[in-house]
């Protein structure tokens, strides 16, 4: 279809909507994460349209309509595992996660032995709580991972886990933001937060696969889609008070929450240098929960690609493509 396009190019020709080439970006809208990649397209993309398709990394290498796909860096090595086309070829924000706990039945991080810690199975979220709770010595037979629901704004309903968190069904929530800061004002002066900035920091990158990077065309868009992302970064570490609205307008949370969290938020405009020797360690735990042997270093390296960006720093402007878009699933990270 994209060759074709070019020579119609070539030849004069006028194309219908349907034979235009087209990128497909995937991104699980309710996260804050996944924002840059909104800013890139409405303000640094001169493509005509600026949409997304509402779905992760496990949907872009099922499904090869889609070209790139935000997601944190646990989802690609799920997915990694049984599809080595897969490639991470930028960083767009590393964030630092908490556990926050009802000070009512836990005063330290060594009193969850025994309880219920709510998050989202076989995601980030649960790695770092393990990570943390390692490091206090507590092995993951020693307190119940129960599964929940994210909450963006109050009132965080029935099914949430800070919903759950308030009303006793677990006894703590280790996740990404806002749902941790909602529960813990839910909370009040019971909250209590444990965090450990050494345990666990996700990676969410953007990703896309070696037959897309194998396509001229293809691979051409996804530099000029990089470097407009490049571009959108700078607004989130020099003028961030310009994006919270918008965040707040593609998300749902509130502009004082995300001013709360902010600072959790390392907004890149680059790959993080030492991803390969966290992928590896990462791995072990994954392997363990998907009945698989951990993958090697030498398996795991081509995973991270960073020929794409160095093209994209390196490349003039481009003109770009439209933008296609459906939605469907969920986010996992």
């Amino acid at each position: 279809m994209k060759q074709f396009s070019l020579l119609a190019v070539g030849l004069g020709l006028i194309l219908p909507s349907s034979f235009i080439s087209c990128l497909t970006i995937a991104a699980y809208e309710t996260t804050i994460e996944h924002t840059p990649l909104r800013v890139a397209l409405e303000d640094y993309w001169t493509g005509p349209q600026s949409q997304f398709t509402h779905a992760g990394v496990v949907d872009m290498v099922g499904n090869s309509s889609i070209d790139l796909a935000g997601n944190a860096e646990t989802q690609a090595l799920r997915n990694y595992a049984t599809n080595k086309d897969l490639r991470i070829i930028y960083t767009i924000v590393e964030v630092f996660y908490r556990i926050v706990a009802n000070r009512q039945s836990v005063s330290s991080a060594k009193d969850l032995r025994g309880k219920k810690i709510g998050t989202m199975l076989n995601t980030s979220a649960q790695y770092f709580i393990q990570q943390l709770l390692a490091n206090e010595g507590l092995s993951e037979t020693d307190y119940t991972i129960v599964a929940g629901d994210l909450c963006n704004a109050e009132p965080c309903g029935n099914g949430t886990l800070p919903y759950m968190l308030v009303n006793g069904e677990i006894s703590a929530i280790g996740y990404w933001e806002p749902t941790i800061e909602l529960a813990a004002r839910e909370l009040g002066d019971d909250a209590i937060i444990f965090e450990d900035p050494s345990a666990y920091r996700e990676i969410y990158n953007l990703h896309t696969t070696t037959e897309k990077l194998q396509d001229p065309t293809t691979r051409a868009e996804i530099v000029d889609f990089v470097r407009a992302l490049h571009q959108a970064q700078h607004l989130y570490t020099t003028d961030p008070e310009s994006v919270l609205p918008r965040i707040t307008n593609a998300t749902d949370v509130p502009v004082d929450i995300l001013e709360a969290v902010w600072h959790d938020h390392n907004w890149n405009t680059t790959l993080t240098p030492n991803m390969l020797s966290i992928l590896v360690k990462e791995d072990q735990w994954l392997a363990g929960l998907m009945g698989r042997d951990p993958m090697t270093e030498e398996e795991l390296a081509p995973l991270i690609d960073p020929s794409i960006l160095d093209e994209a720093l390196g490349l003039h402007n481009g003109t770009g493509p439209c933008i296609r878009h459906s939605r469907s699933a969920k986010r996992q990270s």
